[in-house]
């Protein structure tokens, strides 16, 4: 059976953005706390991974704000690829499913975001070159109907351009 989710003034539910998010050493294994070691950026940037206007996603556990491995994967091969793309602007919107209270939601895609954002400056990225912003449930991507689409709508989108 699904949880409740907590009430709009329960902030105990959302942490604080740890800034900068730790970069497991090299020695890590990928079970270790912390992101996994193919995370860390080199420090020569290579050329561009991604092509130009991508859109990537970051899922995320009911109601947490926990990077799973595949999310701290990710981050890593955005740092990599925003470091050879200078120029490449960054906006980061947060999205949760449509299950509980609407401000409590709202409030969670923003803190989703900012956290996507607080490890991208942690790992180097100029924050000016980012814009986040949380849509609360707006714009689910699968129904709300299902866990599956309530699973896919808990997401953090990353546009680079």
């Amino acid at each position: 059976a699904q949880q409740p989710r907590a009430a709009a003034n329960d902030r105990s539910r959302i942490k604080s953005v740890p800034s900068p998010l730790p970069v497991a050493p090299p020695s890590a294994k990928a079970d270790s706390v912390g992101p996994p070691s193919s995370a860390a950026p080199s420090d020569q940037p290579s050329a561009p991974l991604f092509p130009p206007d991508h859109t990537f996603i970051i899922n995320f556990p009911l109601d947490s704000n926990d990077f799973t491995d595949q999310g701290y994967l990710l981050l890593g091969q955005l740092v990599r690829h925003i470091a050879a793309m200078p120029d490449t602007r960054i906006t980061i919107t947060g999205y949760t499913d449509s299950i509980g209270d609407k401000t409590y939601n709202q409030r969670l895609s923003e803190f989703r975001a900012n956290m996507v954002k607080s490890y991208l400056v942690g790992q180097g990225v100029n924050p000016a070159r980012i814009q986040a912003s949380g849509r609360g449930p707006a714009n689910p991507i699968q129904s709300n109907a299902t866990n599956e689409g309530r699973r896919a709508n808990r997401r953090v989108e990353i546009k680079l351009n």
